[in-house]
């Protein structure tokens, strides 16, 4: 949704937010179907009451599969926080006539 309001707000900021949000969303969506995979293949089972201790027998993965859903929140300082502002400002500054 921001990268087509970025897109429709007809500036050159809002070109780059767009293009900044679809690189993030591909690399951190990515990320987390991957640790999806990861984390099926040790547990075998999509039941997620089964993965109770998943930082005990994990604690790399677990740690990744964080920083991944903080990134995929637009958590300050990852690209989807920038893209999103960026979208924000731009749309709000073209609507004004700057």
């Amino acid at each position: 949704g921001f990268a087509i309001i970025a897109l429709f707000s007809s500036s050159a900021e809002g070109l780059h937010s767009s293009i900044y949000s679809m690189v993030a969303h591909g690399c951190i969506a990515s990320c987390l179907f991957a640790m999806a995979g990861i984390i099926y293949d040790r547990f075998h089972s999509r039941t997620t009451m089964y993965y109770k201790g998943l930082v005990v027998c994990m604690p790399i993965a677990a740690s990744f599969f964080i920083i991944a859903v903080l990134g995929n929140v637009s958590t300050p300082g990852f690209l989807n926080f920038l893209g999103e502002l960026l979208a924000f400002f731009s749309s709000l500054f073209s609507k004004l006539g700057y």
